[in-house]
């Protein structure tokens, strides 16, 4: 378990893996769109990325399917547009075509995954 500080805000992590990865029908489930942290939003964002509406994403840790996270479908209460995430749970399916970044707030249970429209 790693103690991370920022500021006056103390969070338990335990790391996962080396990368976290966007991944889906947009790449063709190849090559992942990694995320970065930003500390000062405490979430984990892509660059923009193309999606087209009905197709499939999920998340992955180190390009891999040992650890991935996907939904059932269910939306969250407090993220709004935010999917609700679970373990090895069923693809994303992207609402609309159009430029996305993908916000993973991991700071909550479940992890709620965020497209934001560019």
């Amino acid at each position: 378990m790693n103690i991370l500080e920022e500021a006056n805000k103390i969070v338990n992590a335990k790391k996962v893996g080396a990368t976290l990865g966007l991944i889906g029908d947009f790449n063709g489930w190849g090559a992942d769109a990694f995320f970065t942290y930003s500390a000062t939003e405490n979430v984990w964002k892509t660059e923009p990325v193309q999606l087209t509406g009905g197709t499939g994403i999920k998340i992955r840790v180190d390009s891999a399917w040992s650890m991935d996270w996907g939904t059932t479908g269910t939306m969250s209460s407090t993220i709004d547009n935010g999917f609700e995430l679970g373990q090895g749970l069923g693809n994303i399916t992207v609402p609309t075509d159009g430029t996305y970044i993908a916000v993973l707030h991991s700071d909550r249970t479940p992890y709620v995954l965020e497209l934001v429209a560019q």
